[in-house]
């Protein structure tokens, strides 16, 4: 029972953000993958981790040289 539940769900989110189309020209319908915003979602998404990932390496890059920077003190 969950298992449909979660297909639901998935399906409901895949109509809300625009990756499934329903369509009934002519009496025919159908569901349609929009593949086009599928690309370009996904292609925006890759970029932005991109960005993501670049700048916690930077981050983490600069916290390291403050540690080096720093004495050590010893107790």
């Amino acid at each position: 029972m969950r298992g449909i539940l979660v297909a639901v769900l998935v399906v409901a989110a895949l109509f809300l953000i625009g990756w499934l189309r329903y369509d009934d020209t002519n009496g025919d319908p159908t569901v349609r993958v929009d593949s086009e915003s599928v690309r370009q979602d996904t292609s925006e998404m890759v970029e932005a981790t991109k960005k993501a990932a670049d700048e916690i390496d930077r981050r983490i890059d600069v916290d390291v040289d403050l540690d080096d920077e720093q004495p050590n003190k010893t107790p």
